[in-house]
């Protein structure tokens, strides 16, 4: 399941494991099949305890998605840096909106920690709500490659119009949680946009996050980085 990662929340039998093993030569001529089938694969062996043999499935599988979605690392870095950089800290946005921002990287317990926040009467999970990146992402761009000043109330109000419409009556008079965890690079600029945001970062012990980001397939095109292990 690309949203949750490819098998999660599965427990793959013998007779699963089995099924897969035989059919994974016949779909040799189609590398999407093989792709898919080589992260099951991997989960299965997994379930099994035979742990000495779910990295040649992993392997294969990261290298396949490696192939179809490239990553560079500068470019990354470089955006980042510049991000930095430009930003300084404005004393204004769109205030009376406090959405909750539960951020971190993928697998580092983002979706359990919104979960308990959001079992609280007066706060609504907005889950990996895709609100905020679309519109600040381009003006932030903007602000440090032109110098283009980014309007931040603007942004703040488009983000909670975006956010009511996503979540209609549930959201109206509670706090809104998002977990949309791009926010992390933006923060500051985020916060620029609305001043009563509050913002949750998750940390987990980085060789628990490393492998599970491995293990997982993502949906096609994000987390780039995610499939090579040097990465």
């Amino acid at each position: 399941h690309p949203r949750g990662g490819l098998c999660a929340g599965v427990s793959y039998t013998d007779a699963d494991f089995a099924t897969l093993e035989q059919r994974l030569p016949e779909a040799a001529a189609d590398p999407e099949a093989t792709r898919y089938m080589s992260f099951a694969l991997a989960k299965a062996l997994e379930d099994q305890k035979r742990d000495a043999e779910v990295f040649a499935h992993l392997d294969r599988a990261n290298a396949m998605t490696r192939r179809k979605f490239p990553w560079n690392f500068d470019a990354d870095h470089d955006f980042l840096r510049a991000a930095i950089a430009a930003w300084t800290p404005r004393a204004r946005g769109h205030s009376g909106a406090a959405p909750i921002f539960v951020t971190g990287l993928p697998r580092s317990g983002t979706t359990l920690v919104e979960t308990i926040l959001a079992a609280h009467p007066d706060i609504a999970a907005g889950g990996e709500a895709g609100v905020m990146t679309p519109i600040l992402h381009p003006a932030v761009q903007n602000w440090f490659a032109k110098g283009t000043e980014y309007d931040a109330p603007a942004i703040g109000q488009a983000y909670v119009a975006g956010m009511a419409e996503k979540l209609g009556a549930e959201a109206q008079g509670r706090h809104t949680t998002d977990k949309s965890i791009s926010t992390y690079a933006t923060m500051g600029y985020a916060l620029d946009a609305l001043p009563d945001a509050r913002f949750v970062v998750l940390e987990r012990d980085r060789r628990d996050v490393g492998l599970s980001i491995y293990k997982n397939l993502f949906r096609d095109g994000t987390h780039r980085y995610s499939n090579n292990l040097e990465d």
